[in-house]
């Protein structure tokens, strides 16, 4: 049997009562979700190698896309849900200085956070 680490660390309310999804279905899911989450919009400029790992990287359908400088350079533009900041955060730091975050201030805050808690770790 597997064990989910991730299940150890939940909490579940008290009052908390099973939702009612028997109206959600295949042809109105990806709107449904869209109404119950808060979107964030991002902007990330791109180096020519920055735009060359984005596009190598395999992304879902509605993933952000690439848009291109005449130079090769790029950017990113696309709301995102804002449950997603963290992912986005590791992501683009693994560029490293290959993509330079613009906006919004919670992915850059979250980017900084991240780069204090690994600085720490070899202090």
């Amino acid at each position: 049997m597997f064990r989910c680490d991730r299940m150890d660390a939940v909490e579940i309310a008290e009052d908390a009562s099973p939702l009612d999804h028997r109206h959600i279905h295949l042809g109105n899911w990806e709107s449904f979700s869209k109404r119950q989450r808060k979107d964030v919009l991002f902007y990330v400029e791109l180096t020519k190698i920055g735009v060359q790992r984005c596009e190598a990287e395999l992304w879902p359908a509605h993933a952000p896309r690439v848009h291109l400088h005449p130079d090769g350079s790029g950017w990113m533009e696309q709301e995102v849900p804002e449950s997603e900041i963290s992912y986005f955060a590791h992501f683009f730091l693994s560029l490293g200085k290959e993509a330079t975050v613009i906006k919004p201030q919670a992915l850059i805050d979250e980017m900084k956070q991240i780069l204090r808690e690994v600085l720490a770790k070899y202090e």
